[in-house]
């Protein structure tokens, strides 16, 4: 029997200005980053960025494989922190820029063979709650179906309410990813937020598992 274990440890890193309460691991230059992780036992990293156009794809390359270290995925929190932006915005020209980034975070993310996290950017509703909700959808199915031609999978967070006003806890978003049927979009949990949000977590991911 293999000791190799069934799912990897990863840590979340970054080289954008995150406040301090931002839940990163490791700050600064990826390749750096990448490095200590393996230093301390971890077999991937999360890469929280603000645009993966800027990225230096060739040295981060080079110092996963030479750390034999994965990127399992892409955060997209810093469209929102840094970048200003929501898929609820009103302006149909932010919500199309944000699309546009969005993309090149698939593509990435399909170099990489990595998910592409979709948390707290899908933004607030506000007085009409039923077509900010269509809003969102529609975006989210267009980007999955263009993940899907590439080869990558998006992972819907969780988030608590003071964060995200809708689709808060583990239960509320896996019935709604069951709603869509998409076979690219998944659950993505997060143990800070089921804290507040879940009456009981390990019934919670026994749900959604």
């Amino acid at each position: 029997m293999s000791n190799k274990p069934e799912f990897k440890f990863a840590a979340s890193i970054t080289a954008e200005p995150l406040a301090q309460a931002a839940p990163i691991l490791f700050r600064g230059d990826p390749a750096s980053s990448i490095a200590k992780a393996k230093t301390i036992g971890y077999d991937a990293v999360e890469i929280h960025l603000r645009d993966p156009q800027k990225l230096d794809r060739e040295a981060l390359f080079k110092a996963c494989e030479e750390n034999e270290i994965s990127v399992a995925a892409l955060a997209t929190g810093p469209e929102v922190s840094l970048n200003g932006f929501s898929m609820l915005d009103p302006s149909p020209d932010r919500r199309k820029e944000l699309m546009k980034n969005l993309v090149a975070h698939v593509d990435l993310a399909s170099e990489l063979k990595a998910l592409v996290i979709m948390g707290m950017l899908r933004g607030q509703l506000g007085e009409n709650p039923d077509k900010d909700k269509a809003l969102f959808e529609a975006q989210l199915l267009e980007l999955a179906d263009y993940a899907k031609e590439k080869g990558v999978t998006l992972v819907l967070e969780a988030i608590n309410f003071y964060v995200n006003n809708y689709l808060c806890s583990t239960i509320d978003t896996c019935d709604y990813i069951r709603s869509l049927g998409k076979g690219n979009i998944l659950l993505h949990i997060d143990t800070h937020h089921m804290n507040i949000e879940d009456y009981d977590p390990v019934d919670s991911t026994h749900y959604a598992g």
